[in-house]
């Protein structure tokens, strides 16, 4: 089958590459495959864990595309990307909210930060995607880091850390 074939050829291909995010960012074009875009992103994943189990994802919802028919499947395509996410135990960015929801690319548009086509961006709207998409992706980090001040640090690591005996609340650390 041809998913067979696909896997076959980039399994080696994904394994070598040991990526440590793969970041699944497709565009306002998903609206002309809505009945099967959620298999496909599904097979994209699985494609990626089979080859990398360790690996983390991001899905991006797709774009606005400015004044059109389609903003209601755009809506659609984002709340389905954010269910196949809490599925596949992924994280999620919705793009469409953070360039300031339906129409939103008008504006692009006008600073001269999307082309004529309401669809695409231009270098200084991709730019300005990837600062959000950046500072999304940090804020995000940080939150989880204090949550677990511990992570990526093993158990002997994390105990070579801490700065409190064992049992010691910080208020019986006397200051040097």
């Amino acid at each position: 089958t041809a998913s067979f074939t696909v896997a076959t050829k980039t399994s080696p291909m994904l394994a070598y590459r040991r990526y440590d995010l793969v970041i699944l960012m497709t565009g306002a074009a998903d609206i002309f495959s809505m009945d099967i875009h959620r298999d496909l992103l599904r097979q994209v994943i699985a494609l990626h864990r089979q080859a990398r189990p360790d690996v983390s994802f991001l899905l991006v919802s797709p774009p606005d595309r400015g004044q059109s028919q389609v903003t209601p499947k755009l809506l659609t395509l984002g709340k389905e990307r954010a269910e196949i996410a809490a599925e596949q135990g992924t994280g999620y960015w919705d793009l469409l909210a953070a360039e300031g929801g339906p129409v939103s690319m008008m504006k692009f548009i006008q600073r001269d930060m999307a082309l004529s086509d309401q669809i695409h961006f231009s270098e200084s709207g991709g730019a300005w995607v990837s600062h959000r998409l950046e500072h999304a992706i940090l804020a995000g980090f940080a939150r989880y880091l204090a949550d677990h001040p511990t992570a990526g640090c093993d158990d002997a690591k994390a105990a070579e850390l801490d700065p409190w005996p064992p049992g010691a609340p910080p208020t019986a650390i006397a200051a040097t």
